[in-house]
């Protein structure tokens, strides 16, 4: 429901060779055309020119976070950092590398190391609340996105990600309230259209949350939770063929969501196809064992394939992550 990244490339030539200069040069134009193979040659051979660069070390990682090459991108920014303990630039670099592989503790170490040397940079404060709302510290990550409002009273990010803390939090009508605002500040901002679409689908408001997905959508199509928000209120609406083709859409750009993977289950058990829904929500919650009333469901499946022990099995396991729906269903087959 949030929004982050940016990094920071930067251009410290010092009292470098020619060459070297003309390398990262050509290497910094490559970058910003995000030619980041290009770049990366070019970083390479400045490199090798002259190991202690730190700003080629910083930049080569800038262009490897390009091509999701993320533990080499760490390396990089780790390289500029021992050549330059205070290079800020390559700290914040380092904490989006750690984000993207999961590694939020690591992240916010970074960052914290950032923040008293760049007070006054409001995507530094966006990206620590982003991260910090990751971790669930809902919280502290408001605390974050009141810090860019302050900066930045105009910034349409930083009401949304406050708004999705807020929602996180069960604040629902604090939340709407900020996206609302969001949208009147930036009427493309597609973010707050998706998050209004969880508001009215949270308020069990199907057809105002898909009116609030298709225009999400509108502006970014290829977005793969807006998808799979969208594919789950077309379940809801019991408009199966549309939940399919968004399902489907949002699992080939990200096969691993375990959401977009429930609610595919989800859409095969309200087809009557059981031993595939099976299969998508055991996927679901291999990803993640956490997924919203993936038991419940996986139960649902299996007792209408037959399964009844497993059935069992399954709901006594949502029992245990307190779903109620779970509860109900082991009242009612398995006593």
């Amino acid at each position: 429901m949030s929004m982050m990244f940016q990094l920071i490339a930067c251009s410290e030539e010092g009292g470098r060779k020619d060459s070297t200069i003309r390398f990262f040069r050509r290497g910094k134009v490559a970058l910003e055309n995000k030619e980041y193979v290009n770049a990366i040659r070019y970083f390479d051979q400045a490199i090798q020119e002259d190991s202690t660069f730190g700003a080629a070390w910083n930049n080569r990682g800038v262009s490897l976070f390009g091509i999701n090459e993320y533990q080499k991108a760490i390396s990089d920014y780790t390289q500029a950092i021992e050549i330059d303990t205070a290079f800020w630039d390559a700290y914040f670099n380092r904490a989006n590398a750690y984000f993207e592989i999961g590694n939020y503790e690591k992240a916010i170490v970074d960052l914290n190391k950032v923040i008293p040397n760049k007070k006054d940079s409001a995507v530094v404060y966006t990206n620590r609340g982003t991260i910090l709302q990751a971790m669930g510290k809902y919280d502290d990550a408001i605390k974050d996105f009141e810090k860019v409002m302050e900066l930045e009273p105009n910034n349409a990010i930083a009401l949304v990600n406050k708004g999705a803390a807020l929602f996180n939090l069960k604040k629902i009508k604090e939340a709407q309230q900020l996206f609302e605002e969001a949208l009147q500040i930036d009427p493309e901002q597609h973010f707050a259209f998706n998050n209004l679409g969880l508001v009215f689908a949270e308020n069990n408001d199907h057809e105002k949350a898909l009116a609030y997905y298709n225009k999400a959508l509108d502006l970014n199509p290829a977005a793969p939770y807006y998808l799979n928000n969208r594919g789950f209120t077309f379940i809801q609406l019991e408009q199966y063929n549309n939940a399919f083709k968004d399902l489907e859409k949002s699992l080939l750009y990200n096969g691993s969501n375990p959401l977009a993977l429930r609610n595919m289950g989800i859409y095969y058990l309200k087809t009557n196809d059981a031993k595939k829904a099976i299969n998508f929500l055991k996927k679901a919650l291999e990803v993640d064992n956490e997924v919203k009333e993936g038991f419940y469901y996986l139960g649902n499946a299996q007792i209408d394939n037959n399964e009844k022990e497993e059935a069992c099995a399954s709901w006594n396991l949502g029992k245990q992550k307190s779903s109620q729906n779970s509860i109900k269903q082991l009242e009612k087959y398995c006593n």
